[in-house]
């Protein structure tokens, strides 16, 4: 939630999942980074761990970094 307050709800508790066509991006970010920061900020995306990692592997099913 806003504020970084974490609210945990159980799952019998939902009643209903509703996928959003919208998207939790604000609009047009992309428009305010440079080409390099876009490249950096989507390859960080498809890491998984952390950076500190001598060897950060990517998530399985994502392109090699600079493929397009």
């Amino acid at each position: 939630m806003q504020g970084g307050k974490v609210e945990t709800v159980a799952r019998n508790e939902i009643e209903e999942l509703v996928v959003s066509p919208l998207s939790l991006m604000p609009e047009g970010w992309e428009k305010q980074l440079g080409e390099q920061e876009l490249v950096d900020l989507l390859s960080y995306l498809v890491l998984e761990g952390p950076l500190e990692d001598r060897e950060p592997h990517t998530i399985p099913d994502t392109p090699p970094a600079g493929q397009q």
